[in-house]
């Protein structure tokens, strides 16, 4: 393998405290009397997975890097509140290796201390640990061998898909990954941050097609997909969790198309797409915590035959509709919604009707109703619903 997937599999998550911004404990001072060259070249470094399997041994590390230290002591603290006693001596840029499991499902927090030369560093490391198996996955990984595990991942997504088994996670590193996915599994599938785990469909098809239920997305960018960054055509899509994603660059962010029921979408980004999210013929679907920003023709919402479905704590800031309805899209409910910069926040055509909004903010401060209009044709208005109570300041809803 490369050196950059060396790095990405013996440290995927470095932890680097720069003595410029390095915990000292009691002595203030030196921090003001070293020169730049110390700043630069001094780290404090934990090695190992941040996604762990219950019970199951993984391998950490720490060393710390200064050019001119004499020795170095350790103390850890393993998630527990309970601290070692001094461990050492060691050398600059020798490493402390340990194995540990964890005993339940949870975020553990591993911290160190490291002193040399009379001065203390500090550093954490966040695990998550979970009850399901974990494939991993790495695009750096040219070479093989391809096994899906943490030391042998494999190169492609699908792959770790196609060796999953209902349950597991197919856990993958960041990286940029041209690929269509297809998702016949009850998996979850989690990428490393979704600034950087970027599956690109390159300008074909659907980027991740789903036909299973109980599947959950999450930590992805995904973008350049000329039907929908994912797609759910199929009646076997109930209980799909798509969260902390970008969508960007799609003909449809995301497209539900008789996904039935319990479909969640939250906390994410869509951006630029043609349509930020299309929901048809699906019902009992929450959508909340997601932004929809600069999407070209409906920038959140086109509802065609659908129902009873909640829809709360979103922003869209676009180019034309905030919510567009259409067809038979009854019993909706939106409330506590940001709307700002929208050519029109809202508007249903057809049999649209019987839709609740409330407590919405509408791109200023109102003290009356808030009408929504609505038409048989998309030059004939004769319809209107109204937000009775609209807010007057928007909300502070983060992603």
């Amino acid at each position: 393998m490369g050196g950059k997937h060396h790095m990405k599999h013996l440290i995927p998550v470095i932890v680097i405290l720069l003595l410029l911004s390095t915990s000292f404990v009691g002595i203030g001072n030196e921090l003001e009397n070293c020169n730049d060259r110390y700043r630069l070249l001094t780290e404090l470094i934990i090695t190992g997975p941040i996604l762990c399997k219950v019970g199951i041994k993984s391998e950490y590390s720490i060393y710390l890097i200064e050019p001119e230290a004499e020795v170095v002591w350790f103390s850890f603290n393993f998630g527990d509140g309970e601290w070692t006693e001094w461990i050492g001596p060691y050398e600059s840029y020798e490493k402390v290796v340990w194995g540990i499991s964890w005993p339940a499902c949870g975020v553990y927090t591993i911290q160190t201390i490291a002193k040399c030369n009379e001065s203390y560093y500090n550093a954490s490391l966040v695990i998550t640990v979970i009850d399901y198996n974990i494939i991993y996955v790495d695009d750096d990984n040219t070479e093989g061998p391809w096994e899906g595990t943490f030391e042998h991942p494999y190169q492609h997504i699908q792959d770790g898909i196609d060796n999953s088994n209902n349950g597991d996670t197919v856990f993958v590193y960041n990286g940029t990954y041209f690929e269509i996915l297809n998702i016949d599994k009850t998996i979850n599938l989690a990428g490393e941050n979704r600034e950087n785990t970027i599956i690109d469909a390159n300008g074909e098809s659907d980027a991740i097609y789903i036909y299973s239920p109980n599947v959950t997305i999450n930590n992805f960018r995904i973008q350049n997909a000329v039907r929908a960054g994912i797609n759910l055509n199929s009646n076997t899509t109930d209980n799909i969790n798509i969260s902390n994603n970008i969508f960007c660059f799609n003909a449809h962010g995301i497209h539900p198309y008789f996904s039935n029921e319990n479909l969640i979408i939250s906390d994410n980004i869509f951006f630029n797409n043609n349509n930020g999210f299309t929901l048809v013929c699906s019902s009992n679907a929450k959508i909340y915590q997601n932004q929809f920003i600069n999407n070209s023709q409906w920038a959140m919402g086109f509802y065609l035959s659908s129902s009873s479905n909640v829809f709360y704590n979103n922003i869209t800031n676009g180019k034309k509709y905030g919510v567009f309805l259409y067809g038979l899209s009854r019993s909706n409910y939106f409330h506590h919604n940001n709307f700002f910069n929208n050519s029109m926040n809202a508007y249903f055509i057809l049999l649209s009707i019987q839709n609740k909004w409330n407590e919405n903010y509408w791109e200023k401060p109102l003290s009356y109703p808030y009408p929504i209009i609505g038409s048989i044709g998309m030059l004939i208005p004769c319809w209107i619903n109204f937000d009775w109570h609209p807010v007057k300041e928007p909300y502070d809803i983060g992603v």
